[in-house]
């Protein structure tokens, strides 16, 4: 993935079974790279420890599901595998995520 490529302190690694992308908070800086090089924007910087922050499904919990979708009453979230290595398909979920954007915005942040 871009994201990972760009990350020039190699914090950045991805779970070759599942595609999720892990950060090393020992070796990532916060310099926002892998920000810039992330196609779809869900990539952010903590505000207080200026590491990445990238959902990792909660994988690193003991949930089956990540607990955005199961605790979502609207039923707005879900997971959706794509092939993020075709075009097209990053086209439909960009679209997809502006078209939700954020719940009680109206607007993308």
């Amino acid at each position: 993935p871009d994201c990972v490529v760009a990350c020039d302190k190699k914090a950045l690694k991805q779970d070759p079974e599942t595609g999720v992308i892990k950060v090393n908070l020992n070796k990532c800086d916060g310099c926002g790279a892998c920000i810039k090089a992330c196609p779809y924007g869900l990539i952010t910087i903590h505000t207080t420890e200026n590491v990445a922050l990238i959902c990792d499904l909660c994988e690193s919990t003991e949930y089956d599901e990540p607990q955005c979708v199961e605790v979502c009453p609207k039923e707005a979230i879900f997971i959706e595998e794509i092939d993020a290595d075709k075009d097209e398909d990053r086209i439909i979920t960009l679209k997809r995520i502006i078209k939700r954007g954020f719940p009680g915005e109206g607007k993308l942040n």
